[in-house]
């Protein structure tokens, strides 16, 4: 550990720097193009997990890479293990940025008050509603059931009810309008796939009722907050409900109703964010610790070295 202050300017302060840099970088970015300004619809999954994931490679390969060219790998069995740090480097970049732009969106989220949901359209777009008037008319409710696996070798069956729900101002404005936005209602099972297919029939059906009665019970004008679904599967998924045969040229405004406090709706993201971020910048430092210095670079001798781009067949 002697030789850690120098491990620490010339290796773990740069990936600091690049680390904080790129999160802050990509959500400001995020935000000011998507959340703020909306210049074009893109599916909230591409923007808030796989475009982060994949672009915090860039700082890494571009500023931090080359300095990875300090570290010994002499004696190490793995042809790159230089691809190690790359990647370590790489995630506890991407999965911050990934929590981040979860908690920019809830965050930064503007309310809006509605006295009637014909209001929607007239006032400008924002996250979240409040409504003084809403006649939930649950007669029109349109169920959309999607069945899929998941989890590793598919040991996860998963079944969910998509349950939008026309808002009205009174029980009989449907006669006179169409709808100008939907409650987003949505139940969801999880049980093993490796079920027979008579005890997963038996599941589903047990569910589905559950699901209806639940939905035909519950009171769906107690919600505290309304949240607006942005562009993702979960709306297309609302929107095919509401359509049927899922072709549709007008976007949808699927309200998903809230029942907590408006001051809680962040939850645990800004501690996930902090967590993730001290754990990722943790693990990097341990593996930068295990591996000693070049002689170069042990003794401080950089005059002149050139940082340039890591080639990794060597």
């Amino acid at each position: 550990m002697k030789d850690f202050g120098i491990k620490f300017q010339l290796i773990i302060k740069p990936f600091l720097v690049i680390g904080i840099t790129s999160i802050s970088a990509y959500s400001f970015i995020h935000w000011w193009l998507f959340v703020r300004n909306e210049i074009f619809a893109v599916d909230e999954a591409i923007l808030n997990f796989f475009v982060p994931l994949a672009t915090s490679f860039i700082p890494v390969l571009i500023w931090l890479l080359p300095r990875l060219k300090l570290l010994d790998f002499t004696g190490k069995k793995a042809k790159n293990p230089v691809i190690g740090y790359l990647l370590m480097a790489a995630i506890a970049i991407g999965v911050p940025t990934v929590i981040a732009q979860e908690y920019l969106i809830s965050a930064t989220g503007e309310m809006t008050v509605l006295t009637s949901i014909k209001e929607i359209e007239k006032r400008p777009k924002t996250k979240y509603y409040t409504l003084k008037k809403v006649y939930p008319d649950k007669a029109q409710a349109r169920p959309n059931t999607i069945i899929n696996t998941s989890g590793k070798y598919n040991v996860n069956y998963n079944m969910a009810v998509y349950m939008p729900c026309p808002i009205f101002d009174t029980p009989n404005a449907h006669q006179a309008a169409e709808p100008l936005a939907w409650l987003g209602i949505k139940y969801q099972k999880t049980i093993s796939n490796g079920l027979s297919g008579a005890e997963k029939t038996q599941e589903f059906e047990m569910f589905t009722k559950k699901s209806q009665d639940d939905f035909d019970k519950r009171d769906l004008t107690t919600f505290t907050y309304l949240d607006r679904i942005g562009p993702s599967s979960e709306l297309k998924t609302f929107a095919d409900a509401v359509t049927f045969s899922g072709v549709y040229d007008t976007p949808f405004i699927i309200l998903v109703p809230r029942w907590g406090n408006f001051e809680d709706r962040n939850g645990d993201k800004g501690l996930w964010l902090i967590v993730s971020l001290v754990i990722g910048t943790v693990l990097f430092i341990l593996m930068i610790a295990a591996v000693p210095l070049r002689d170069r670079a042990l003794k401080n001798d950089l005059n002149g070295y050139n940082f340039e781009p890591y080639k990794l067949d060597q």
